[in-house]
């Protein structure tokens, strides 16, 4: 019943536990009281507002439900895993997964066949976000790849989610960022002539989100120029915005005090997404929570960590568990912290186990959680530590 749903939806936006006894109960009164079809697939839910799709408790008796079928059925809705409505549009739903397009090599990522063929695989393989920079320099290709799929009929751009982020320092070849550093250059006008090359890149009118890629330039340390800089690229972001050529913007690695510093400034539109480095070695608790408590929806980038995280032998018995590969068993308990896991991979075979495995709700314990606790180690973050910038 609609009240029933109404209930459930409730429940789930209150501090997630993987113990809801109270709501566990409640569903085994329903279930007692209801008339339940007598077949061989009980349907008791679809409740896709929550992103929880056709949900169905199987049964081959021709009788209830089980307590445990019961309990499996709370957990799957009370996990903060699904889709994510974006803040700044709550009609704007980003997926509960995104394909990753950088893979380590800026030489393969501006080999069109190659940019192509990640993008191509990706999207057959199921995934409907693409996630993407100006810094890997794939716009072009990644845009040509959808294009291509879109004259064949295999999806239509209503399908996807766009992510594009601009403002990364310049380092090595990449030397487009002068205005993160320069006091003399106008990051606003930087900013906004950055998205408007991505909208041209990607050949697509409005780009669903986008985000600043790092809150000021690694070799910043003036504190002030770096506030007044993020301050001028936000408002940048806000402009392209208004003007269109993009649906929502975002920030990504910033942390607390860069995200609380640039409200202070004064913002026309508060910041709807924080994409931050999120894998076991680096759980980034802190930052999650807090993040997610400011209303800012959070993607994780690199979460399947390092080749050795995946061989660790607490992620290998989990797997063996719950019969899963060590990749989703990651996937899935980063979902469930209600953060959008942006796996990457050249691997179409591999693309559609992570695709699975981050819409998987495995029922971990405390037990699991705490073995995953357990390889925690700063020393194995990838990327620079915002922590570190002004």
């Amino acid at each position: 019943s609609y009240s029933f749903c109404t209930l459930l939806q409730k429940e789930r936006e209150k501090k997630h536990t993987y113990s809801m006894p109270r709501l566990d109960d409640l569903i085994v009164d329903w279930v007692k009281t209801a008339s339940i079809p007598k077949d061989d697939k009980l349907t008791l839910l679809s409740f896709s507002e929550v992103g929880v799709n056709n949900l169905e408790v199987v049964t081959e008796r021709d009788m209830e439900p089980t307590r445990n079928e019961i309990r499996g059925l709370v957990y799957k809705l009370s996990s903060k895993a699904g889709p994510k409505p974006i803040r700044d549009d709550p009609s704007h739903v980003m997926p509960s997964v995104g394909s990753g397009s950088f893979v380590g090599d800026m030489e393969v990522n501006n080999s069109r066949e190659h940019g192509k063929e990640i993008v191509q695989n990706a999207i057959k393989a199921g995934f409907r976000m693409i996630d993407c920079a100006r810094y890997y320099e794939n716009e072009e290709c990644i845009g040509e790849g959808i294009a291509e799929l879109m004259e064949e009929g295999v999806v239509r751009r209503s399908d996807l989610f766009i992510t594009t982020k601009v403002a990364h320092p310049n380092k090595g070849d990449y030397s487009e960022s002068g205005f993160m550093m320069d006091p003399e250059e106008d990051a606003t006008e930087g900013v906004m002539a950055q998205v408007r090359s991505s909208v041209k890149n990607l050949g697509v009118e409005c780009i669903d989100l986008v985000l600043l890629h790092w809150p000021s330039d690694f070799d910043m340390k003036n504190e002030d120029i770096a506030a007044k800089k993020r301050a001028e690229m936000w408002q940048g972001l806000e402009l392209a915005k208004e003007e269109g050529l993009c649906r929502s913007i975002g920030l990504s690695n910033f942390t607390i005090p860069h995200y609380e510093g640039l409200i202070q400034s004064g913002v026309a539109y508060l910041p709807a997404v924080n994409q931050i480095e999120v894998h076991p070695y680096l759980p980034n608790s802190e930052l999650v929570e807090a993040s997610q408590a400011k209303g800012m929806t959070v993607m994780g980038y690199c979460p399947l960590g390092s080749s050795a995280c995946l061989k660790s032998p607490q992620i290998i018995k989990l797997a063996e568990e719950f019969d899963v590969t060590p990749a989703q068993v990651i996937l899935s308990w980063i979902a469930q912290r209600g953060v959008v896991p942006i796996p990457r991979s050249t691997n179409p075979e591999r693309m559609a186990e992570n695709l699975k495995g981050a819409n998987m709700i495995l029922e971990f314990t405390q037990d699991h959680l705490d073995s995953i606790g357990e390889l925690e180690d700063e020393s194995k973050r990838i990327c620079p530590n915002p922590d570190d910038l002004v």
